[in-house]
């Protein structure tokens, strides 16, 4: 999975599916549209924030590892050796307006990656960790990330990202690409 700025530059070269919702039945930000995609393929995935988040991130020399709820436990343990202080960012949700909305599933996957990582934290990662509950799908499937994927069609999506520990993938971002660590 490639990360790229929303919207994609009118002079970008890249080469895959662009996960946009573009192409009817194609790829988009849809986990379950993912699904499609035969193992290796290569998709850009544009977005207002996360893409966003882990390029800028990717820019100061960084090394990006993109967590979530889903795949919290196998994240922490991939992190938990690393030397030095680490940056959690609940990415949230930047709409076309430019305003930001945190997301309800961006900050339980950060608590959920937080509580499980050695050292001292930060006053905001522990207030995060502290809101964090032990069944993160109701407050996922009942928050504004869910209604609004509702109201688009994509309720699955909410229940998709609620759910804890069900992967082991640990995308690190390599270059432009994110690849797991794992493989």
């Amino acid at each position: 999975m490639q990360p790229e700025h929303w919207p994609l530059p009118r002079t970008s070269t890249r080469v895959g599916y662009v996960a946009d919702g573009s192409v009817p039945g194609g790829p988009s930000l849809s986990p379950s549209s993912l699904l499609l995609l035969a193992p290796g393929e290569r998709v850009i995935l544009p977005s207002l924030n996360g893409a966003n988040c882990a390029l800028a991130a990717a820019d100061t020399g960084a090394m990006v590892v993109a967590g979530s709820l889903r795949n919290a436990s196998a994240v922490a343990k991939y992190l938990g050796g690393t030397i030095g202080p680490i940056g959690v960012i609940a990415a949230g949700d930047l709409a076309s307006d430019g305003t930001m909305r945190p997301a309800v599933e961006d900050i339980l996957g950060a608590a959920a990656i937080l509580r499980l990582l050695p050292g001292t934290r930060s006053p905001e990662a522990a207030v995060a960790e502290a809101g964090y509950s032990a069944e993160p799908s109701a407050l996922v499937e009942s928050s504004a990330s869910a209604r609004q994927l509702a109201s688009v069609g994509h309720e699955d999506d909410a229940e998709w990202a609620g759910e804890l520990d069900v992967s082991g993938c640990v995308p690190v971002l390599d270059g432009d690409v994110f690849v797991d660590a794992t493989a």
